[in-house]
């Protein structure tokens, strides 16, 4: 079975995009409202839907904003992202699960992860290579962004590409590690427009 796992899914539009490619969706976000929204769309197969957390530990503080669906688990996010004067209006403790878990659990052919800020904290919870994948970066969190790619190196990945937005680009302009790491160095840290997906495999 073709499984997409899609973690930080929000409202299910990223799986939107793959009507045909896989078989089934797994949603995941920590959200439960956004989790209620993605219910109401229809995929191009069997839908999973998941209030968790993707991280390391047993529960996670979701910091809410008010009158969307945007949420967060990263103080550091909350604090110091694009995001950082927007209204934050409470928070909440949702349970937390590993990125390997779910991996167990689903054997997913693609993964995708857009957490808002927690993305290395939900692959520094994978124990072993597995299927290509996406996460986002945001020039922000540059020093984030190579500390995960250099962990998934070190799990036996190879080949990264930096795509600007998020669109679902699954192949991509692969690049080793080092030009990777290049890559997102030379960007222009004062363009905070500057964000999109690192394609992993």
């Amino acid at each position: 079975m073709r499984t997409l796992l899609d973690i930080g899914c929000n409202v299910g539009g990223y799986s939107l995009y793959f009507p045909d490619k896989f078989d089934r969706f797994v949603l995941v976000d920590a959200n439960n409202e956004a989790i209620e929204e993605a219910k109401k769309k229809q995929y191009g197969g069997e839908a999973v839907f998941l209030n968790f957390a993707v991280g390391a530990g047993a529960s996670k503080t979701l910091f809410l904003n008010s009158g969307s669906v945007l949420s967060s688990t990263s103080q550091k996010w909350k604090e110091s992202s694009r995001f950082k004067d927007t209204t934050w209006t409470g928070t909440t403790v949702v349970p937390a699960i590993s990125l390997q878990s779910l991996v167990d659990d689903y054997e997913p052919s693609f993964i995708k992860i857009d957490i808002e800020g927690s993305d290395l904290e939900a692959i520094k919870t994978l124990a072993k290579k597995t299927c290509s994948l996406c996460f986002e970066y945001v020039l922000e969190f540059t020093k984030d962004t190579i500390l995960a790619i250099e962990y998934l190196s070190s799990l036996g990945y190879t080949q990264f590409s930096i795509e600007k937005g998020d669109y679902p680009l699954l192949e991509s302009n692969w690049k080793s590690l080092e030009d990777a790491i290049y890559t997102l160095k030379d960007f222009n840290s004062k363009n905070k427009d500057n964000w999109g997906m690192v394609n992993v495999k």
